[in-house]
């Protein structure tokens, strides 16, 4: 009939628009880790133009003093770096050789050498756990099933489910695809999936019950919808 080949199309549209939306999250997570390996290499190379402007400006002192003379003209023109880059590049040039003729001076020198190392790992400790919170989250998706009996039988983390789930996250898709199926917002229905979840009933009841509404679409909303519940209780769960 006419209705089932528009049905039928719709579905179809729908399908198509979910692998979209899968591909263009995968993109998004490509640029993310393109665009921080980009701002790492320009850091490091900022830091080394840093350093050897320093040991430039060390040397030149150095030959100024041996001669008597300062080469004023040089040194200013080196001179334009910020206060903070300056800062950043003396922390990060190598230690001078000196000797110490005293105790306090030996303890100044070994501070000093400290800083280099954790102003470093506190950066490459970031970008670390921002990767393994990345890979986690990718691993979760792919870890949830698509089919319909392994979302069914799911043992879903009930007791991580809370209200600013449900509401801020659950809701808001319930709401949206219930608009794209019928073409009008149904806040009944809105509410009774929502009471479905909060009294933890199974997703097998709630595709017979939505039947009378969506008819044939009733086990892919289901099924959409088990797929985001799992994956907002198991990134709590997990503290993702």
């Amino acid at each position: 009939s006419r209705w089932w080949f528009h049905r039928q199309q719709f579905r179809a549209r729908e399908l198509a628009l979910d692998e979209s939306d899968r591909l263009r999250e995968q993109q998004d997570i490509e640029a993310e880790q393109r665009r921080i390996e980009w701002e790492r290499m320009l850091e490091e190379e900022r830091k080394q133009r840093e350093e050897a402007i320093l040991m430039e400006l060390n040397a030149e002192k150095e030959t100024s003093s041996t001669n008597g003379t300062l080469q004023n003209n040089n040194v200013k023109a080196r001179l334009t770096l910020s206060l903070a880059s300056k800062r950043r590049a003396a922390l990060m040039a190598p230690a001078e050789e000196e000797e110490f003729d005293d105790e306090e001076g030996i303890e100044s020198k070994r501070k000093r050498r400290i800083l280099v190392p954790l102003e470093y790992s506190d950066n490459e400790d970031d970008e670390r756990k921002t990767e393994e919170r990345k890979k986690k989250i990718k691993d979760l998706v792919e870890n949830i099933p698509t089919d319909k009996e392994g979302l069914w039988n799911w043992n879903v983390k009930w007791e991580e489910l809370d209200e600013n789930i449900l509401n801020k996250k659950l809701q808001p898709f319930v709401s949206k695809k219930i608009v794209g199926y019928l073409g009008v917002q149904e806040d009944e229905l809105v509410f009774f999936v929502m009471d479905h979840l909060r009294n933890k009933k199974s997703a097998a009841n709630l595709t017979k019950e939505m039947e009378m509404t969506l008819d044939e679409e009733s086990e892919l909303f289901v099924m959409k919808l088990w797929r985001m519940l799992i994956f907002e209780t198991e990134s709590k769960a997990r503290k993702i």
